[in-house]
């Protein structure tokens, strides 16, 4: 929406009633798939991913991308 505008949310809107119908079919076809994937978006949505920096933030050296290779 930051760069699109609110109008773009329109414009992509799943009304609830197709959501509720999908999930109902996922629940009646595949009921362990659906609720594992309903605990999964769970999970993915409720706990955030923190991104562990390293302590000196240096760059690591690489070798040689010309180096031969031993087999």
């Amino acid at each position: 929406s930051i760069y699109f505008g609110k109008k773009i949310l329109n414009e992509y809107k799943i009304p609830k009633e197709f959501i509720r119908s999908a999930v109902l079919y996922a629940l009646l076809t595949d009921p362990i798939g659906a609720i594992g994937s309903i605990l999964m978006n769970l999970y993915i949505r409720m706990i955030p991913y923190t991104f562990k920096e390293k302590k000196h933030n240096l760059w690591e050296i690489t070798k040689s991308s010309k180096a031969s290779i031993k087999i």
